[in-house]
Parts: structure tokens; sequence; C-alpha cells
């Protein structure tokens, strides 16, 4: 079954949040990274980044399930 449009467009979103994250987090440190520096490096909006993740402590949950799989 394939995914609808909207449904891509919410998962390319979610991993370009995550990819700009580990960039930002590699570069920063996960604690001195900031939700600004991640927008800036995504590409996303702030609301997009907590609407998918709710707190960069989730988007650092997130990338340590994502490297366990």
């Amino acid at each position: 079954m394939e995914m609808s449009p909207q449904r891509k467009r919410t998962s390319k979103r979610r991993r370009d949040i995550l990819d700009a994250s580990l960039r930002c987090f590699m570069r920063h440190g996960i604690e001195a990274a900031t939700i600004e520096q991640i927008r800036e490096a995504s590409g996303a909006s702030s609301g997009s980044i907590y609407h998918h993740f709710g707190s960069k402590q989730a988007i650092a949950v997130a990338l340590y399930l994502d490297g366990m799989d």
C-alpha cells in the first residue's frame, strides 16, 4: 500500500528535522544545540518541530531509537 502525498511530506519533514538535529547535536552538543539552530538547519518552522517531536529531548530520543534500529 502506497503512502498518501501528505503522509510522504510529513515523513520527509520529520526525517529532515532529525537529520538537521543530528548535525546540530554533533556540532554543538545536545545541551548547547538550540531549536532555533535545528529550525535553520532543517528549514522547518519551530511549530513543525514541536508538532513532530514536542521537545529537543524527544528529538534526541528519536535519534537514539533510529540508531538502535
